[in-house]
């Protein structure tokens, strides 16, 4: 997969990131997650108050930001998108998680998982959840993933 950009997104980005940006909402139940696409828009602050009285924001928002080859995931002996090294975290999320069918994707071109690992990336990509619940995220947990949970929200149900 030829990545169309030089700096590549990773999809499962933190909010304290500089370059965050919301770019779909978590929906769906957890036998069926899904996505609901957004343009990439900055992650607004604010967004974090009012997610964390019900759940994380990376529970509720899909937030991308510029990859920047996370030493616990990062192996710079595999080739990868760009030959300079891969990510792990995309290929255990592959190997652990069910596939579904590829949703639409407004950061697909330019996405770190999908120029490594192509259509299966995608595939697990809308139930990936790497919060956990708890935050500030403490950095000994970080390596830890689960797979979609609904959480209950004020708003209800997102189509």
């Amino acid at each position: 997969m030829k990545p169309k950009s030089e700096n590549l997104l990773c999809p499962a980005a933190p909010p304290h990131w500089p370059d965050a940006k919301v770019w779909a909402i978590a929906a769906g139940t957890k036998d069926d997650p899904q996505i609901v696409p957004l343009p990439p828009e900055p992650w607004p602050p604010e967004w974090a108050a009012e997610a964390l009285s019900v759940a994380t924001p990376r529970e509720l928002f899909r937030i991308c930001g510029t990859c920047i080859k996370c030493k616990q995931y990062w192996d710079p002996t595999q080739a990868g998108a760009q030959g300079d090294g891969a990510c792990t975290l995309v290929q255990r999320v592959i190997a652990n998680f069910p596939e579904k069918p590829l949703q639409w994707c407004p950061i697909r071109s330019v996405c770190r998982w999908w120029a490594q690992e192509g259509a299966a990336a995608c595939s697990v990509c809308p139930g990936i959840v790497t919060d956990l619940g708890v935050l500030p995220q403490d950095p000994g947990t970080e390596d830890q993933v689960e797979f979609y949970q609904p959480v209950e929200v004020p708003w209800g149900e997102l189509p």
